[in-house]
């Protein structure tokens, strides 16, 4: 402990012994204060997801799923408000797009009459899926369950229209 105080008065007197330094220190100290709450900022406006947040999976099946591309931050909305993303996409044996969904554990309560809309965000055909948990008298689901091709619903895109 001695050893630490000499040192640290050591420190304190050269940098109050060369002229600037203590200025110059206090600066840097600042921008690096600066600096941590810009990016704070920042990640807390993002689509971040640290490893210590709870998450909770379903998974969907689709007839198809155009646009979804896993890991690009692909929102999961209910009632408008982003509650997760979309983790992964697979085919089932049957040929139908199964999509992962990743929800925030408080908002992971989905019941077995749930349903989930894939919808475009943009003309550019980026999608997100919209989630109706459902609701009682229907029982809550397991995590990981798959809501089956009879409660999801698929976008009509504009060349299945037009041939």
């Amino acid at each position: 402990m001695r050893r630490l105080r000499r040192k640290l008065r050591t420190t304190w007197t050269r940098i109050r012994a060369t002229k600037g330094l203590g200025r110059d220190l206090a600066v840097v100290a600042g921008l690096i204060v600066l600096a941590s709450a810009v990016g704070g900022f920042i990640l807390s406006h993002q689509r971040v997801s640290f490893p210590w947040q709870e998450k909770v999976s379903y998974r969907a099946d689709f007839e198809e799923a155009p646009g979804v591309a896993p890991g690009q931050g692909q929102e999961v909305r209910i009632a408008g408000v982003p509650v997760g993303e979309i983790t992964k996409a697979d085919i089932t044996g049957d040929g139908r797009a199964r999509l992962t969904l990743s929800l925030k554990k408080r908002y992971g309560t989905v019941y077995a009459n749930a349903r989930a809309f894939l919808r475009p965000k943009s003309q550019l055909n980026e999608m997100y899926v919209f989630l109706d948990p459902g609701g009682k008298p229907a029982k809550v689901l397991e995590p990981g369950s798959v809501l089956p091709l009879a409660q999801t619903t698929r976008p009509i895109q504009l060349d299945e229209v037009l041939s």
